[in-house]
């Protein structure tokens, strides 16, 4: 895969793990979430629409839907640190098979200059 077609399949990854978002179903059994902002739901509706699905979420464990390998991908959730107004950034730590990542998102000024672009 290109460098760039990989970056933006990490991105979306990214966005569909990384977040506070909680997961609903309906009586009929449908899927709807809930967020504590307006931006967390619309990134969780942009990486659905990129082919990463949250379609479950407890306190340990979630379950994105991946479109681009037709599996469900289950990520094991170790630690989370909350979105604050001092770090102006959020972080999680899961486990995906034999992979521990850290995945981080927050304001523009606070994450570009702790991205490494080379």
């Amino acid at each position: 895969m290109p460098k760039d077609v990989t970056q933006i399949y990490f991105l979306f990854r990214l966005l569909a793990v990384c977040h506070t978002v909680v997961v609903d179903r309906d009586q009929k059994g449908e899927v709807y979430y809930q967020a504590s902002s307006p931006d967390e739901l619309a990134l969780i509706q942009g990486s659905k629409q990129m082919g990463f699905t949250l379609i479950d979420k407890n306190t340990t464990h979630m379950t994105i839907h991946n479109e681009h390998t037709g599996r469900n991908d289950v990520y094991e959730i170790l630690a989370e640190f909350p979105f604050d107004s001092a770090r102006k950034r959020m972080s999680l730590i899961v486990k995906f098979g034999n992979e521990i990542i850290h995945l981080c998102k927050g304001a523009d000024n606070i994450m570009l200059p702790r991205i490494n672009f080379d």
